[in-house]
Formats: structure tokens, sequence, C-alpha cells
């Protein structure tokens, strides 16, 4: 893979990681704490945050200061883990 692939791939783990993380975290979370988290600056988390609200995750900012991010509840689907052969199994029923 070249390096945009890499980036690319990384940041998509690292908006599936923002979302695990705002999910398991009733109260929210600051870009400072995401940003700890996840190895980034705060202002990587804050596009991160938009490109999430962009997908159409509900992602809502508190009133407080610094603001603490949360997901909607009821609006988190966890990531389906399959096995090639499940997968392949799932792609060919689906056909």
């Amino acid at each position: 893979m070249d390096d945009h692939t890499d980036r690319a791939f990384t940041r998509a783990e690292r908006l599936s990681r923002i979302s695990t993380l705002l999910h398991a975290a009733p109260h929210g979370l600051s870009t400072a704490e995401l940003a700890r988290l996840c190895g980034v600056s705060q202002r990587t988390i804050q596009r991160d945050l938009v490109s999430l609200e962009t997908l159409g995750i509900p992602v809502t900012e508190s009133g407080e200061h610094p603001p603490r991010y949360t997901m909607v509840e009821g609006c988190y689907i966890p990531p389906v883990r399959l096995s090639l052969h499940e997968a392949l199994a799932l792609n060919l029923a689906a056909r």
C-alpha cells in the first residue's frame, strides 16, 4: 500500500475507534481525552467529529466548557467481526 492508502486506513480505524469510545462513555469525552486515547491532536479529533456527523453518525456536544461529546443513545451498532468463511457465506447468500 502507498502512504495515502495507509493514512486513509488509519483514519477509518480512528473514526471507528472514536465512535466506539463515544458509545462507551455515557458522560461524554472531551477532544483532549479523545486525542490522548487515539494518539492524535485535538484538531484532528475535531475534524474527525465533523466527519462522523457528515457520515450520519449522531454526535452531540454538551454545553459544558470544554465541551464533551457523546453519541445519541440507541444509534450505535457495534462492528460485526466475521471470519473469512462467514464473510464468504454471507456474500454468497446475498447474491
